[in-house]
């Protein structure tokens, strides 16, 4: 189960990290062997949901605070699409993001949504 809250920046996003750190932040299990992380993973899969969800800039590397409030949330969104959540709780996820970005969110629901 996934969660994409009302209030992103403050429930969900680490401002001071990269973008990959906050998809994969849910996913550490997946990168985490004998305490040691496997970064390039990590960052090879971030890289994949960022194209997958056309989140811009597309890099990865990129701190997340300086991306728009709809690329964070599609950040958030990715997190939660990295390993397959079957459930998403979408707590109003276009609020405070701008009219292209919230068409983009909309069709990415549906999308999802289609899909199962």
């Amino acid at each position: 189960m996934g969660l994409a809250p009302e209030e992103r920046k403050a429930q969900a996003l680490l401002l001071d990290q990269s973008v990959s750190r906050n998809i994969s932040l849910a996913s550490l299990g997946r990168y985490s062997r004998l305490g040691w992380m496997d970064r390039r993973r990590e960052a090879a899969d971030a890289r994949e949901m960022v194209q997958a969800l056309d989140i811009r800039p597309s890099d990865p590397e990129r701190p997340i605070k300086t991306l728009s409030g709809g690329n964070q949330q599609k950040a958030v969104l990715a997190r939660w699409l990295l390993n397959n959540r079957k459930l998403l709780l979408l707590d109003e996820p276009t609020r405070g993001v701008d009219v292209g970005a919230r068409a983009e969110l909309y069709a990415l629901v549906r999308r999802l949504a289609d899909e199962g």
